[in-house]
């Protein structure tokens, strides 16, 4: 309803098929480059993503375990498109840093990264469990600056000593835009559970934004591509808190201009751009 019929077709399609193997240089540890041309010494075909600076995608069939850059903790797997959102935050070394509903750690492991892991990035999810995998994940990165929380993000402000700089809150969705990479979700989504799901996004917003310092920036993402999760979502949380819309397509000039709404919100395509379905905005409180 939302695309239309030959739009929805393509990204049907799209969702039927495999979605390419992604790493992310570690930074903190080597750069894309020398990651790449090891990649290559392997005998594996590597190359440069297209969005991402720190993206290699690999062609072909390969366990990323077994790779040596990947033991040595030089690199990680992770979408490209999930490697376009971090980046979005604009985090700085020594700042306190949020990141809510954490698990399994992509984002936080490249918050730290960003920030030259300098500063402190609370990771915070309300399962232990996968809190406990996270960080052997970020272990092996050689990431010191995340701190596990096991809590419910709804209580953010009562975890923290002092209001946060920055804030991503990758919330829970419908997890429709990931669809090629876990094919069962598609006998287990229930259109009645959307809206469930839209009250417990709204939720969190409202307890990121309490604790938010002024002039603090959250950024909001999902990887659903349903606009009731997305655009939806931002625009009743805006009309009840003192927050801006920031345009990111004045931030992110090197991304192509499909990639963002018509109020400059990230929107990520399968079908168009190859990678998970992503949405992204970034708000400023005022």
């Amino acid at each position: 309803d939302q695309r239309g019929d030959d739009d929805a077709r393509q990204i049907l399609q799209a969702m039927n098929r495999p979605g390419p193997l992604s790493l992310r240089a570690n930074t903190l540890r080597t750069s894309r480059d020398i990651l790449l041309a090891e990649i290559r010494d392997l005998g594996l075909k590597g190359e440069e993503g297209r969005f991402s600076p720190e993206a290699v995608v690999l062609d072909g069939g390969v366990a990323p375990a077994l790779l040596p850059p990947f033991a040595a903790g030089r690199c990680t797997v992770q979408d490209e498109g999930a490697q376009i959102i971090a980046p979005l935050l604009g985090a700085r070394s020594g700042e306190l840093v949020v990141d809510a509903c954490s698990a399994p750690g992509g984002k936080a492991g490249h918050l730290a990264q960003i920030m030259g892991d300098e500063g402190t990035v609370l990771g915070v999810d309300i399962s232990a469990k996968r809190l406990e995998m996270m960080m052997n994940s970020l272990r092996r990165l050689g990431v010191s600056s995340v701190r596990p929380t096991a809590a419910d993000t709804g209580s953010l402000s009562d975890l923290l000593s002092s209001p946060a700089d920055r804030i991503l809150l990758d919330a829970p969705c419908s997890g429709t835009g990931v669809l090629r990479r876990h094919p069962e979700g598609k006998w287990k989504k229930d259109p009645a559970g959307i809206g469930h799901l839209i009250e417990e996004q709204q939720r969190l917003l409202g307890s990121c934004a309490r604790a938010l310092k002024g002039g603090g920036v959250l950024l909001y993402t999902t990887c659903s591509i349903l606009c009731e999760e997305n655009e939806g979502v931002i625009h009743r949380f805006l009309d009840r808190e003192r927050f801006r819309l920031v345009d990111l397509r004045q931030i992110s000039g090197h991304l192509p201009p499909d990639m963002f709404t018509e109020r400059g919100e990230l929107r990520l395509w399968p079908h168009l751009h190859d990678c998970d379905g992503f949405y992204a905005a970034l708000l400023i409180k005022e």
